[in-house]
């Protein structure tokens, strides 16, 4: 697949099914020091997409991400940086289920 351009990476979107599926979607990632522009601006994409901070280098999101964060880290040439968890129980899920707006 072919890297996008910044105005395309700016216009993704995550896929929100009506109904949360009850698992939590967490990307998390080590950019090297020497790559810490692109570090940021793929931290800018994740709060564009609505992920949230979890804590350093990991972010959440309770439906589906990789295929769409995928595209990005492809983008940016940081794919092998770039990991994903999907989980059934987090620590803070109550304060997360109303950040996102999900019961």
């Amino acid at each position: 697949a072919k890297a996008l351009k910044e105005s395309e990476l700016w216009d993704l979107a995550i896929p929100t099914p009506r109904h949360w599926a009850g698992t939590w979607h967490l990307v998390v990632f080590d950019i090297p020091v020497k790559k810490s522009r692109t570090r940021i601006s793929f931290i800018r994409l994740l709060q564009n997409l609505g992920l949230q901070f979890y804590q350093r280098s990991v972010w959440i999101y309770p439906h589906p991400v990789r295929e769409t964060v995928e595209k990005v880290a492809r983008s940016y040439g940081i794919t092998p940086y770039v990991s994903f968890i999907t989980a059934t129980e987090i620590d803070g899920a109550t304060a997360l289920k109303k950040r996102f707006n999900i019961t």
